[in-house]
């Protein structure tokens, strides 16, 4: 199920976020986020936003808020902080891997019980 994007209102932000990408730009940034590999998506949030401890991002050499970035990208900060945790000082790319369904489901029927069944 893809994800929808969120309506951000910047009028009151000072970049006026809003009025920076056009609704057509805003979806296809997302849709083009959310079809790349994992790595590839934490590569294009390294490569947009630099590492400081304010709430502002940089995108397409714009400023915008964090609030309008992270919702065209449709993610929250979790994404944000894999990332930077796992970015290489070296090269400044993801160096991490995806840890999803690396695990044994813990009501998995074991091989000894699936081989005896198999021979009665």
């Amino acid at each position: 199920m893809p994800k929808s994007l969120k309506n951000v209102d910047c009028n009151k932000c000072f970049f006026k976020c809003s009025n920076s990408f056009t609704d057509e730009d805003h979806q296809q940034i997302c849709k083009e986020y959310q079809a790349a590999p994992y790595d590839r998506q934490k590569d294009f949030i390294l490569s947009r936003v630099p590492q400081c401890n304010i709430e502002r991002r940089r995108i397409r050499n714009e400023l915008l808020c964090n609030k309008f970035f992270l919702s065209t990208l449709c993610v929250s900060n979790g994404p944000l902080k894999t990332a930077f945790t796992h970015k290489s000082e070296a090269s400044g790319t993801f160096v991490g891997t995806d840890q999803r369904d690396h695990k044994t489901p813990p009501n998995k029927t074991s091989e000894y019980w699936t081989a005896k069944i198999r021979l009665t």
